[in-house]
């Protein structure tokens, strides 16, 4: 065990770690474990803040963070793998405005192209693509533009499209930024209100006329004849009062962008909305030429608006006030501040000390793990302490009379399976090998792809015919049908392994596929509600319960436990796939051993004299005597161990190595040629292309062993838990 932090005012029970370095975000989940009414006895384990004038976006436009409350939702940035982030508007789960720590200091970032800076604690998680989530402390002091994320891509959810017409997003960019609202009391005292413009372009009196009668409204047009040769020609455009009366309800009389349409315009409208607002406001002839995006005006309101709505669907974006009346909005798309389009990729960024800072800093602790923030008129992606959902990977509770759903996971019954054969390694060649991997690739659907026919499954049959619970649907059962015997994708693997005596193993990692995601997503959601209606105390909502004795409970135990079944079979028709595909290469082989285990699930169990939910999230049981997989990246060993019963681990250990690099930062720091060298004595695949996202078309190096921690170093740190029965070395692998 590495570390043990005793039972106080911060958690009501002990904590218990075996990992050698545990990421601050999951120490924040673990201690909220540690408070979670319905947890006993300890956890067991396998902030970061922003200075006080940062703003953040919300659904009300950017505010600043000291003015944030619970109750109001901020953007979420969700960084997906090989692709920019997308948004999500949700209440952050908690805000904390303190004095500096003792130890911490503010350290500054200083943008050449923006010639500005931003500040934040030398503790705070970035938005650094090298390596996300790093703490500032240990970013290099020279860094570059194309290095942090600046921006999202859209929102998470394709959401519905307002009920502007095209045409009408158009005229709304022209009525705030060069519209008036004219005011005219009638004779019998009423008072009427209208739309009018004032141009002296051709360029934009043609463009209002054309949209004004695609929208088929009345207007008049008058034309004012110079009153000196000094100045030009004004013609005046105004729409009728009937037609206006829509379009200044939208803006109202003080002639603002409504607010509500930054979480009501899709992407593809707020990108037209910001083309057509070039028009009025901006540079339309460089935007033309060269792609930029400025924009002037003098409402501060409508610069905020400009710059939330960039932020969220096309990239960076910074504000300018000049002379103190005019503000400047300069965008550049997510594309071009990774790739040297304008040379503002390339550009500088220094890390400096600042040791004179004595005000407050704010931690704002959000579900994605990112959010959209802005300091000095810059708006950038922030990280913040939390990690995933709920629970950290690898941690181990038990929880009386209750289930978490979250401290399970979505891919309920992910797991292992190994089994050795009679096979020698000295007879098999590379041949052979390269021979078994396309014999695997015809029988095992890998990535999304499922089988074309349906797989026969009684059990299957039986909890389909008699289940009434809501994630059923026809859609659902019959994609469960096809995905028996079917890898996934991502880090599920099938490999040929050779272990110290030079016998044959075949190992694969997979689970419950999409079926244990519908199922985990669908009781979450009701176990929010429930402990809303009950009015539960949570240390934080992903960790929502349900109660076991309830009928709610009941029901996800009982479908649980169809996932695992599910997850258990797919695991046996892919080994058989595997036993089938060896026996048509060597027909004498034969299976003397096989394993088959979760490492996501939660099960019933006796620890401490009493019956407990023993919850394993990235954990495997170790049961005195009990064997196990721990598995390790491709290229590197995986280890068949034997559990050592350890009380305080709850009898479990890990479920194998875990990452070190994110998905992306891996494909674009490592090296094929690295990459490859890792690879020497295995036979695979290559390495596939990205498919989406800024590195679209380079070689995907996500699964490379470079991109995980050492797994020697993860089995050196549980000697307490498991002792080593086989060590395996990879000759094979194909993966999801």
């Amino acid at each position: 065990m590495k570390f043990k932090v005793e039972k106080s005012e911060k958690n009501k029970v002990p904590i218990f770690s075996w990992c050698e370095d545990v990421e601050e975000g999951a120490m924040v989940q673990t201690y909220n474990l540690a408070n979670h009414p319905a947890i006993k006895h300890h956890v067991a384990l396998m902030p970061d803040c922003l200075t006080e004038d940062t703003e953040i976006l919300t659904e009300n436009g950017f505010i600043f963070i000291t003015d944030l409350s619970k109750d109001v939702k901020i953007a979420n940035a969700y960084i997906q793998n090989d692709s920019f982030p997308q948004v999500k508007f949700e209440y952050p789960i908690d805000i904390i405005n303190r004095p500096l720590k003792k130890d911490e200091f503010i350290e500054e970032y200083y943008i050449f192209a923006k010639n500005k800076t931003i500040k934040v604690t030398n503790n705070h998680r970035m938005a650094y693509l090298p390596e996300l989530g790093v703490t500032s402390k240990n970013i290099p002091i020279n860094t570059q533009f194309k290095d942090f994320i600046w921006g999202c891509d859209g929102f998470v959810d394709n959401i519905d499209e307002c009920n502007l017409s095209d045409e009408e997003i158009c005229l709304l960019a022209w009525i705030v930024g060069d519209g008036n609202i004219k005011k005219t009391k009638q004779k019998n005292g009423y008072i009427s209100y209208n739309l009018r413009w004032g141009f002296t372009k051709e360029r934009k009196i043609e463009r209002v006329k054309n949209i004004l009668n695609c929208l088929q409204l009345k207007y008049t047009v008058h034309e004012y004849e110079r009153k000196s040769e000094k100045m030009q020609r004004q013609t005046a455009i105004t729409l009728s009062v009937k037609d206006s009366k829509k379009y200044i309800e939208l803006v109202t009389l003080e002639k603002q962008y409504p607010i509500r349409l930054l979480t009501q315009f899709s992407k593809r409208q707020a990108i037209l909305f910001l083309d057509e607002a070039l028009k009025v406001d901006g540079n339309w002839t460089n935007h033309i030429k060269y792609n930029s995006y400025v924009y002037n005006t003098q409402s501060k309101k409508d610069a905020d608006f400009f710059a939330a709505l960039i932020a969220l669907h096309l990239g960076s974006v910074g504000i300018t006030l000049k002379d103190n009346k005019l503000y400047i909005i300069r965008a550049l798309p997510n594309v071009d501040c990774y790739e040297n389009n304008n040379g503002q990729s390339l550009s500088k960024i220094i890390k400096t000390e600042n040791k004179n800072y004595k005000k407050n800093v704010v931690c704002v602790t959000c579900n994605s793990s990112y959010f959209i923030a802005r300091q000095n008129g810059i708006v950038f992606v922030s990280g913040n302490c939390h990690q995933g959902y709920g629970m950290p990977i690898g941690g181990v509770i038990a929880v009386t009379n209750a289930i978490i759903i979250n401290a399970i996971g979505v891919d309920i019954g992910c797991g292992m399976a190994a089994i050795r054969t009679t096979l020698k390694h000295e007879d098999v060649s590379t041949e052979q090998l390269e021979e078994l991997l396309v014999l695997l690739r015809k029988r095992i659907p890998v990535g999304f792809s499922v089988h074309q026919k349906v797989q026969e499954w009684l059990n299957l049959d039986e909890f389909f015919q008699f289940n009434s619970t809501g994630w059923y649907s026809e859609t659902v059962a019959d994609r469960a049908r096809k995905s028996l015997g079917t890898l996934g994708g991502g880090n599920h693997y099938c490999e040929v392994q050779t272990d110290e005596d030079n016998n044959i193993w075949l190992m694969l990692h997979s689970g419950s596929r999409n079926l244990g995601k519908i199922i985990a997503d669908f009781y979450h959601k009701k176990a929010i509600e429930l402990n809303e209606k009950y009015y539960s105390p949570l240390p934080d909502k992903d960790l929502a319960f349900l109660p076991s004795d309830s009928q709610e409970g009941k029901d996800y135990i009982r479908d649980m436990n169809f996932a695992l079944a599910f997850a258990l079979e797919n695991r046996k028709r892919m080994m058989e796939a595997f036993k089938i595909s060896i026996t048509d290469i060597f027909k004498d082989v034969e299976f003397v051993e096989e394993i088959n285990i979760h490492h996501n699930y939660a099960s019933l169990e006796n620890h401490f004299g009493k019956n407990l939910w023993i919850h394993r999230k990235g954990a495997t049981s170790a049961k005195l005597g009990e064997i196990g997989i721990i598995p390790g990246s491709m290229g590197t060993s995986s280890y068949i161990v034997e559990g050592l019963g350890n009380k305080l681990s709850y009898a479990s250990c890990s479920h194998g190595a875990g990452r070190k690099m994110s998905r992306t930062q891996a494909s674009d720091t490592l090296t094929e040629e690295e990459c490859n060298k890792t690879m020497e004595n295995v036979v695979f695949g290559g390495w596939g292309k990205v498919g989406r996202g800024k590195l679209k078309g380079s070689a995907d190096l996500s699964e490379s062993p470079l991109a995980y921690k050492d797994i020697d170093k993860v089995i050196e740190s549980e000697k307490d838990l498991v002792k080593i029965r086989v060590k395996l070395t990879p000759v094979a692998n194909m993966k999801g």
